[in-house]
């Protein structure tokens, strides 16, 4: 309830373009959050007059790892977080790590992947993303508003 109130807040269903979509990508999200097979990774999207920035926690993830693709409505995050376990090799597989005794284990590895619809102003044509100490940012500017006058008879 409280991220369908958040989306509905921002306005992102008040886009008739992209309403259903968001729709159907809130539904997605809300059962990928039971999907044992890809792994979470915390997300923050902070928007400005000028910018739509997305900041992606991804500890432990190489850069190398880690894909970005992005449309007119959308940023694709993917990628493969490498399983570690104390007596297994640094690439080891989800499986092998699952047959590993361990007292406790939080940590996560394996896919993740996240899709984030973009507001119909942010301009996709140049975003910057920058990778540093395992957090990933993509900044896209938003575009120019072009306002007219209108003359009243």
């Amino acid at each position: 309830t409280r991220q369908f109130t958040t989306m509905f807040r921002r306005g992102l269903f008040t886009d008739g373009l992209n309403a259903e979509q968001n729709v159907l990508d809130l539904i997605q999200d809300t059962f990928d959050r039971f999907d044992d097979t890809k792994t979470r990774f915390p997300l923050d999207i902070e928007e400005t007059s000028t910018a739509f920035t997305v900041t992606a926690e991804l500890p432990g993830v190489p850069k190398k790892d880690i894909v970005l693709e992005h449309s007119t409505s959308s940023l694709h995050i993917s990628g493969t977080k490498p399983c570690r376990g104390m007596q297994l090799r640094e690439n080891a597989t989800p499986e092998e790590v699952a047959k590993q005794y361990t007292s406790w284990r939080e940590s996560s590895c394996g896919p993740f992947d996240r899709k984030i619809n973009l507001p119909h102003d942010v301009d996709g044509t140049n975003p910057k993303a920058t990778f540093d100490n395992g957090i990933l940012q993509i900044v896209f500017q938003k575009k120019p508003i072009d306002r007219k006058s209108i003359t009243l008879n």
